[in-house]
């Protein structure tokens, strides 16, 4: 589905948090981590990386606090922790 979409849509999903594009990203990522695919959340966390990046942040804070509701399987709750580690996680200088 992503790739049927027009290079045009991608342009405004960063100035507009409702934009379909925006959404389409974000619920791909979503779906993936409940499919419990490793290969398949890889891929749209990776997306959402690229496209959305002030987005990605908070999506998987977010993610990590589902992991700790839902009772995900261990490599769910590994790849999450090392895409939030590596994207969100808060920095510390000491």
């Amino acid at each position: 589905m992503i790739d049927a979409t027009s290079p045009i849509c991608e342009a405004a999903a960063v100035d507009n948090p409702r934009d379909p594009w925006r959404l389409l990203l974000i619920n791909r990522a979503i779906v993936a981590t409940r499919s419990h695919n490793r290969e398949l959340m890889e891929s749209a966390f990776d997306a959402l990386l690229e496209n959305l990046p002030s987005d990605a942040p908070s999506f998987f804070a977010e993610g990590m606090e589902q992991m700790a509701v839902i009772d995900y399987p261990d490599h769910v709750r590994e790849l999450m922790k090392r895409y939030y580690l590596a994207n969100a996680a808060p920095r510390r200088l000491h």
